[in-house]
């Protein structure tokens, strides 16, 4: 196996599955634009690969839960190709089986922290200026 590692905008939904023995999967894509993409794209020709990346357990709940398309992450893990079929209908799928990753790009905080609730019998404090601390 070939080891990858690179920042890329992730180009698909999460999407989370959970095998038999409670295993969780979370399957996404990343988008690579080629060396040249601006000459293709004014050729008309396909300026990006889409490569899927896998991860498992509880990286794969994590990427779940904060990871949303379109936005920036590095990815380490193994290049994985997989080849199905024989002869003439020998089909290659290439895959990342993450090792590690790191969301770049959070977005809007308020999408990946939980909201402040206000216990009952307390009071949200919005301006705290006053305060001897």
């Amino acid at each position: 196996m070939s080891n990858f590692k690179g920042t890329y905008r992730v180009a698909s939904d999460i999407e989370l599955k959970h095998i038999g023995n409670g295993l969780a999967i979370a399957n996404f894509s990343i988008v690579m634009d080629r060396y040249n993409a601006k000459k293709l794209k004014e050729e008309g020709k396909q300026s990006a690969d889409f490569v899927n990346v896998q991860f498992w357990n509880k990286q794969a709940e994590f990427i779940a839960q904060y990871l949303h398309k379109g936005k920036f992450v590095e990815v380490e893990g193994d290049l994985q190709i997989d080849i199905v079929g024989e002869g003439n209908d020998r089909q290659y799928y290439t895959k990342i089986k993450g090792n590690q990753v790191k969301i770049i790009e959070w977005g809007n905080v308020e999408d990946v922290k939980p909201k402040k609730e206000v216990l009952e019998g307390f009071q949200s404090i919005e301006d705290n200026s006053d305060l001897p601390f």
